[in-house]
């Protein structure tokens, strides 16, 4: 990222927009994130987590940077990722003690924040959240989907198949993305630097930071993000609106991978007016709190009826379109033209709530069909997860004692383990007696 686009993001970094816009969305405090703190975890990422085994096969288990990078991110090949990682002398001893710092930061905020109901928090960089990171107990995910999968299913058997039987693939992902939201709530330090640390987003988000910062001409400007976790908050009725020149022009289903069944009804009946209307009515309330003239902004409608902003990001096609898409709706997001009846082959969706009204109100596109392919992908990433064994898969660790795990239990620095190995070939030479030099 060079100085110019970190220039064109800036405005919606967190702390940047929450400062106009906090009223309208969940109490927060961001921490200041050093250089050395960045770098601490760049090194970490690099050395630590891609060079122990241990640490891959829980990764590799708990399959939520698998899920996430295929469902929610750009796939990246193992070849860029090795452009990045596996540097397994990178982590230093003066890394391990800034991260062991960093850990009791969190600690400290979160006893400042408070949270009367024991709901937690919600970790988050400046610019993304750390949604493909493994929780502290990696076998969580799996246990938390099998909750949530329809009640005809039985939750006693551990077999896949028997676990699978009742729901279809819309049910399995619905489920799947209930959980993983569930795994990024946390109440510790320890449980966020486990999912900061294992992200690829953030990752990448302080390698580019820290690139920008060898430029003498850049400001240092990252945070970590303490927000209060909202129990109420519902990953099927989180919507993504369009904003061109202060004109909300297009709305869409945040996740565009499952149909929520009253989600299409809300659109179905009336056109989809009363909820396009509640959409633009509460957008209306925040408007003049936003400085962009153009945004993408994330709401939500809480379990309560009453709704909230998540976040802003960038009008720009680097931000997700949804079920839109940049180059086919161009005229749509820009507000230029009306919907047309197309969708791409992206599946489906309801045509007549994608017209504007007479009234103003802007279209809206929600999936009203399975998406293409969606049972392969169930197969390929769902079903493995479900056939893990429970918490038998789960990387040992005793959350009460620090330093045991598991973000800082697998940190073998290259010097200490060079001392290890000189020392244990030492006690063999002088309990070998001088036997064979071929023993």
């Amino acid at each position: 990222m060079n100085l110019t686009r970190k220039a064109t993001h800036h405005e919606f970094d967190f702390e940047i927009w929450y400062a106009t816009l906090s009223q309208h969305t969940w109490d927060s405090a961001a921490l200041l994130f050093s250089p050395a703190r960045a770098q601490a975890c760049v090194n970490y990422y690099q050395g630590e987590l891609q060079c122990s085994s241990h640490v891959r096969g829980a990764l590799g288990r708990s399959l939520t940077a698998l899920l996430v990078r295929s469902l929610l991110t750009p796939p990246r090949s193992l070849h860029n990722q090795a452009r990045f990682n596996g540097r397994a002398t990178v982590f230093t001893a003066a890394d391990r003690d800034v991260l062991r710092e960093l850990e009791v930061s969190l600690d400290r905020e979160m006893q400042s924040l408070g949270s009367d109901d024991g709901a937690g928090f919600f970790v988050r960089m400046s610019n993304r959240s750390p949604k493909d990171g493994m929780p502290l107990d990696p076998s969580s995910l799996r246990t938390k989907l099998v909750s949530m999968l329809p009640e005809s299913i039985s939750t006693a058997d551990d077999d896949a198949e028997a676990l699978f039987r009742g729901a279809s693939a819309n049910d399995a992902m619905t489920a799947y993305c209930g959980a993983q939201l569930h795994c990024l709530r946390v109440t510790s330090g320890r449980e966020a630097m486990c999912l900061l640390l294992s992200s690829e987003r953030v990752f990448v988000d302080l390698n580019q930071a820290l690139e920008c910062a060898k430029d003498a001409n850049d400001v240092w400007q990252t945070s970590c993000i303490l927000r209060k976790w909202d129990e109420g908050l519902r990953h099927d009725w989180e919507f993504r609106c369009f904003v061109h020149e202060n004109v909300l022009t297009a709305v869409s289903q945040y996740n565009h991978y499952c149909t929520f069944p009253d989600v299409r009804a809300a659109a179905e009946t009336g056109d989809g007016r009363t909820l396009r209307r509640e959409i633009v009515a509460y957008w209306e309330t925040m408007r003049d709190d936003v400085v962009p003239a153009s945004y993408v902004m994330d709401l939500c409608k809480r379990c309560d009826g009453t709704w909230v902003l998540i976040e802003l990001n960038p009008f720009l096609t680097t931000t997700g379109a949804c079920l839109f898409t940049w180059r086919a709706d161009h005229a749509v997001l820009y507000g230029e033209d009306e919907v047309g009846e197309e969708d791409g082959g992206a599946g489906r969706i309801i045509p007549i709530s994608e017209r504007p009204t007479e009234d103003g109100l802007p279209p809206l596109r929600v999936r009203q069909t399975d998406m293409p392919g969606l049972k392969d992908l169930v197969e390929a990433c769902i079903m493995p997860l479900l056939r893990m064994s429970g918490s038998r898969e789960c990387v040992a660790f005793d959350p009460g004692q620090r330093g045991d795990g598991p973000w800082d239990a697998f940190l073998e620095l290259a010097g200490e383990k060079a001392a290890v190995s000189a020392a244990a070939k030492a006690t063999e030479g002088s309990e070998g007696g001088g036997g064979c030099s071929m023993c």
